[in-house]
């Protein structure tokens, strides 16, 4: 069983037109927002293997506090460039990459790459998925390179207002 956590970066500020986008901090009103979203997280993510986050303050600093409420090292935290450079095709080569001893993983990222992702698996697409929010996508396999859209067992999304699973595609669209 392979187990994706798909985690959108909590709110940013755009207060200061002077930062670059990779730069832009979280808002205060995003953390707390991101917060409670882990502390649900904590009883359907336990034992994480692996979170890898795009190098944007504001995907890192998402990552870190995830990782700080699900009790997973933040010097494990491993940043990939892939996350914030490439579409959907980049976050499929990257997972694809993984490797087989990793079997539950957080990818901390952006919209439209992670909305576009996750709507392949769903019967019907979102507009966009929430800051904030977290996907989790469960497969029945062993092997990161053949994971396949008939092999998804469970998607649940994890937004601001609720938690619920949504209806996946058993193929792709």
């Amino acid at each position: 069983m392979k187990t994706i956590y798909i985690a959108r970066h909590a709110k940013s500020s755009w207060k200061n037109k002077q930062i670059t986008d990779v730069d832009r901090p979280l808002k205060p009103s995003g953390i707390i927002a991101l917060q409670k979203i882990s502390e649900r997280l904590k009883n359907t993510a336990p034992g994480l293997d692996a979170i890898y986050t795009s190098p944007a303050v504001r995907a890192t600093h998402t990552a870190l506090i995830h990782a700080r409420y699900l009790d997973f090292p933040e010097n494990g935290i491993e940043i990939r460039n892939s996350i914030y450079e490439q579409g959907k095709e980049g976050l499929f080569d990257l997972i694809k990459s993984f490797d087989n001893n990793l079997n539950s993983i957080m990818i901390c990222g952006h919209d439209p790459t992670l909305t576009d992702f996750v709507n392949d698996f769903l019967r019907i697409p979102l507009d966009k998925i929430q800051t904030s929010a977290v996907m989790k996508i469960q497969f029945h396999s062993d092997s990161w390179s053949q994971i396949q859209f008939a092999d998804l067992e469970q998607l649940i999304y994890f937004n601001r207002q609720e938690t619920k699973e949504l209806k996946y595609a058993k193929t792709a669209s």
